[in-house]
C-alpha cells in the first residue's frame, strides 16, 4: 500500500476441464476461487483519512509525547482541535480496517450435436460471494475520540445462479449462409446485508464488537429476484457479403409487478461488406469496409 500499515494479500486458482464424450457428446468445467483482504485506511473524503487530515493537521506538533506515545486527541489543527481531535499518524496506527472478500466461481456445460448442422448447449453457472468488513477506531482517532473507541462490523452474501440452454442451426444452400438460434435462460440472485456499530471500549487493543459496551446501531437486509428470458435469432449471409439478421426476446423480471412482468424486444439488421465487391477488391487502402444499420426496441 502507499499509506503504512495499508496492504492486499490475493489468493486464486483457476481450473479449465473439457472432454470430448464420444463424437457427439462434450462436457466442460470452469473453476474460479478466490480470496482477498485488503487492509485498508478511511478514504480520501473523510477527514479521519490520515491523507486528508495531514492538511488539517500543524507541521510544528510533535508526532510523539515524551514517553515515545503516539500523541493522540489532544493536538491542535489549523481549524481547532475541539472539531476534529487526533493526528495523522494516530489515524494510521489507531485504525483497523479490513474487508475480507471470498468468492468462487463455477460453469459447467454440455453440448451434443445430433446432426452436423445441429448443437444444444446447456450451461450452469454459479457465483457465491462473501464480503466481511471490520473497523476498529482506536479512542485516540478522530472518528473514535469522544466515545472511548468505536467499531463496526459489516457482512454481504450474494448468491447468484445462471442456466443459459441454446439450440443452434447452421447451413448452406447455394451461396446463400443462415444460421438459427432458439434459447431459454434462468438466473436468480439472493442477497443479504448485515451491519452493526459500536462504541466505548476498555481499552484500545479490544478490536472486536463483543467488547463494546454499547451497541449503537444495526440494520439488515435481503432481496431475492429471478429472470427468465426467451429468445429467438436469425443470420443470413448472401454471397458473403449482404447481411441480414432479426431477433426477439421475450424477458420477465420478478422485480416487475404481476400485470408487467414481461416484456417483448425485437430488433432487425442489415449489412452491407463493400469491401467484398469487385470496385473495391483491389483498391490498396481500403482492407475492410461495411455499411450496417439497425433498429430494435429496448
Amino acid at each position: 500500500g502507499w499509506i503504512k500499515s495499508t496492504n492486499l494479500k490475493r489468493y486464486s486458482f483457476r481450473a479449465n476441464v473439457e472432454q470430448q464424450l464420444g463424437d457427439k457428446w462434450l462436457a466442460g468445467i470452469q473453476l474460479n476461487p478466490t480470496r482477498t483482504v485488503n487492509t485498508r485506511q478511511n478514504e480520501d473524503n473523510n477527514v479521519a483519512s490520515p491523507q486528508t487530515y495531514a492538511v488539517l493537521f500543524f507541521p510544528n506538533v510533535a508526532a510523539y509525547d515524551e514517553n515515545g506515545e503516539v500523541v493522540g486527541n489532544v493536538a491542535p489543527t489549523s481549524i481547532g482541535r475541539t472539531q476534529f481531535a487526533g493526528t495523522p499518524l494516530g489515524n494510521i496506527v489507531g485504525q483497523d480496517i479490513t474487508a475480507t472478500t471470498t468468492q468462487i466461481l463455477t460453469n459447467t456445460y454440455l453440448e451434443f450435436r445430433p446432426i452436423t448442422k445441429l448443437k444444444l448447449r446447456t450451461e450452469f453457472g454459479a457465483q457465491f460471494q462473501q464480503v466481511e468488513d471490520l473497523l476498529k477506531q482506536a479512542s485516540f482517532t478522530t472518528d473514535g475520540f469522544g466515545a472511548d473507541g468505536s467499531a463496526d462490523a459489516a457482512n454481504a452474501q450474494v448468491i447468484n445462479y445462471s442456466w443459459n440452454n441454446l439450440a443452434t442451426y447452421t447451413d448452406f444452400i447455394g451461396r446463400s449462409e443462415f444460421d438459427f438460434t432458439l434459447g431459454f435462460t434462468v438466473n436468480r440472485e439472493q442477497t443479504s446485508t448485515q451491519f452493526v456499530t459500536g462504541n466505548t471500549f476498555a481499552d484500545d487493543r479490544l478490536k472486536t464488537l463483543a467488547s463494546a459496551a454499547e451497541i449503537t446501531g444495526g440494520t439488515g437486509t435481503k432481496n431475492d429476484v429471478t429472470f427468465v428470458g426467451f429468445l429467438g435469432r436469425l443470420n443470413y449471409a448472401f454471397d458473403g457479403k449482404y447481411l441480414l439478421s432479426a431477433s426477439a426476446r421475450v424477458d420477465g423480471s420478478s422485480r416487475f409487478g404481476a400485470d408487467s412482468r414481461y416484456g417483448f424486444f425485437p430488433a432487425v439488421s442489415a449489412g452491407w461488406i463493400l469491401s467484398e465487391e469487385p470496385f473495391l477488391q483491389n483498391n490498396s487502402t481500403i482492407n475492410f469496409l461495411k455499411i450496417r444499420g439497425s433498429y430494435g426496441l429496448a
